[in-house]
């Protein structure tokens, strides 16, 4: 166990890389980011999404594959 759980007496890891997308901090960008994808999906067409390292690109992908249909 870490000590900083122990020492502020977390009951679970507080700084996972794989937070769940419904306890997400809900943004207009990522709503924004999910329009765009599927604005891309409907074309048919290639996209990219780029950022700064740690600015959330997997995450922001994370949501919009939960928000969009499987198929």
């Amino acid at each position: 166990m870490n000590s900083y759980i122990h020492h502020w007496g977390f009951m679970k890891e507080p700084f996972l890389q794989t937070i769940k997308t419904e306890d997400l901090y809900p943004l207009p960008s990522q709503e924004e980011t999910v329009e765009r994808i599927q604005y891309s999906i409907e074309l048919r067409a290639v996209s990219v999404i780029t950022g700064d390292t740690g600015s959330g690109k997997s995450t922001v992908l994370r949501y919009a594959m939960s928000k969009l249909h499987p198929s």
